[in-house]
């Protein structure tokens, strides 16, 4: 088993978000964060929404097994690509249907009633891309003509669920301030349709973006992960990955190793930044507390009780010393005072 001394990123997805080749979002954000954040790649080609669900419950710890587990620092949540294919496809999710399950995903990770609660996370929520209808005819052409399915899927229809996650963000930020400034949309369409021209329906400039239509080429991903870029290091404080500052390199870059204290340079290193508290932090907090109320009580208490004990004697009160000498009582004002040694 790996021992675990890295926070995480958790890409929770389709085959959009699963892709790892060189480009994909994957691979972005893996390489941007190397040796600071571990990131998870939990994308499932041909999932929906509601195929996802018991894997969401398997990829997040609940609270109450979150000790030793990594701490979730971001998760992204892509998913609506299957979910909006017509209806004869066995994929299809129902609009009202997929907008609940996006909304129980958010609310999972960001609510602190929800099992599911991750404390220190963030979470960006991406829009479906746009679809190029002629690509994907054109991609069918590479199977026998018995293999291959009528149109499954349509511009207009997967922009229906690219404005349900839209709305969803408004709704949250509407009805959920106390955690909402941790959630942000990623609107996939404005950027692509920016560097496209300005036409969504304009298929040859839409082209060099997606390698069938709807999975993306490495020049598309790069406009999603620089709009994911932009906001986090806008709104997301601690992740900007630029940041050396606020976050360093989990070990110390190879240069400031010393050969002759190698343990004390590499594996003794300091943060420069406060990591997350993990789940137990109250209980240790508790423990730091009691320890220290008593050393005050053992180291404090009987030096204070001298002097007082000394201030009656001086006053030329009568003092009744009890058998073992561990007690003194002072008659005056019937209070019982310690005094070790007295």
């Amino acid at each position: 088993m790996a021992n675990n001394f890295q926070d995480t990123i958790v890409l929770f997805g389709d085959s959009i978000t699963q892709e790892w080749a060189a480009g994909s979002l994957a691979h972005r954000f893996t390489s941007a964060y190397s040796r600071r954040l571990d990131v998870l790649n939990r994308g499932f080609g041909g999932y929906t929404s509601e195929w996802n669900l018991p894997i969401f419950e398997k990829a997040f710890a609940k609270k109450k097994e979150q000790k030793g587990c990594p701490v979730v620092r971001l998760v992204t949540l892509w998913l609506g690509a299957n979910d909006s294919t017509f209806p004869q496809r066995h994929q299809h999710l129902p609009l009202e249907k997929y907008s609940e399950n996006m909304k129980y995903y958010v609310r999972s990770i960001l609510s602190p009633s929800s099992e599911y609660y991750q404390p220190h996370a963030y979470v960006l929520l991406l829009t479906p891309p746009p679809l190029v209808e002629k690509m994907r005819e054109e991609a069918k052409l590479q199977y026998p003509p018995e293999q291959r399915t009528p149109a499954d899927r349509s511009l207009d229809n997967t922009k229906r669920y690219r404005d349900e996650i839209i709305k969803i963000g408004a709704e949250f930020k509407r009805t959920n301030p106390e955690f909402a400034d941790k959630l942000r949309v990623i609107d996939t369409w404005a950027p692509l349709i920016a560097a496209a021209g300005g036409d969504v329906r304009d298929e040859e400039a839409m082209r060099r973006f997606f390698t069938d239509g709807l999975h993306m080429t490495s020049e598309g991903y790069e406009i999603v992960y620089n709009a994911c870029l932009d906001v986090i290091k806008k709104d997301f404080k601690g992740l900007d990955p630029d940041d050396q500052t606020s976050l360093p390199m989990t070990f110390p870059h190879w240069d400031s190793v010393d050969p002759k204290a190698v343990r004390k340079t590499v594996v003794q290193a300091k943060p420069k930044y406060v990591v997350a508290q993990k789940a137990d932090t109250g209980f240790q907090s508790n423990v730091l507390a009691k320890l220290l109320l008593f050393a005050f009580l053992v180291a404090v208490v009987p030096i204070a009780t001298y002097f007082t004990t000394i201030k009656h004697a001086f006053n030329g009160e009568q003092l009744d010393v009890c058998r073992n000498r561990r007690h003194r009582v002072c008659q005056h004002c019937h209070g019982s005072l310690r005094s070790s040694g007295l």
